[in-house]
């Protein structure tokens, strides 16, 4: 399989519940690129096999979540909220007033915001993150490999 910018093999897709319709979740190009080259090329996929490549990703995971941690990632809030769509109606606080972007991913909500629709149904999850519930038609495709 070749690497393909806007396929749905470098996006994630959604099906928006009000049409039914399937539609690229909004991903800054860098993000898809960067996935499509590691997973959609034979060499992407030999260096997921290679220790080295692990190693340097669990490092870049740890000077990212310092990174999140320190006041100057406060400067990233505002263009993460426009790249990635993120409503931010439902927050307790304004967005101005969050020190860093862990302290804005981990904001509490208005009072009432995100209710569950029916409590007793067994059903329906509550699902109150910034991010998208993913659901697979069967247990076999849910062993599909996906990173986000």
């Amino acid at each position: 399989m070749g690497a393909s910018f806007s396929s749905f093999e470098t996006t994630h897709c959604l099906i928006d519940r009000k049409t039914g319709q399937r539609v690229p979740e909004p991903t800054p190009f860098t993000f898809s690129l960067r996935t499509a080259l590691l997973y959609n090329t034979w060499f992407g996929r030999f260096l997921l096999k290679l220790p080295i490549t692990w190693w340097l990703l669990t490092l870049q995971h740890k000077r990212i979540a310092k990174f999140a941690n320190s006041p100057k990632s406060k400067s990233k809030i505002k263009s993460l909220i426009r790249s990635y769509c993120i409503g931010t109606e439902d927050s307790a606080r304004p967005v101005e007033d969050f020190k860093t972007l862990q302290e804005f991913f981990t904001r509490k909500l208005k009072p009432g915001a995100r209710p569950i629709a029916e409590p007793g149904n067994p059903n329906e999850a509550v699902h109150p993150a910034d991010s998208r519930v993913v659901v697979f038609p069967s247990v076999s495709s849910a062993k599909k490999l996906c990173l986000e």
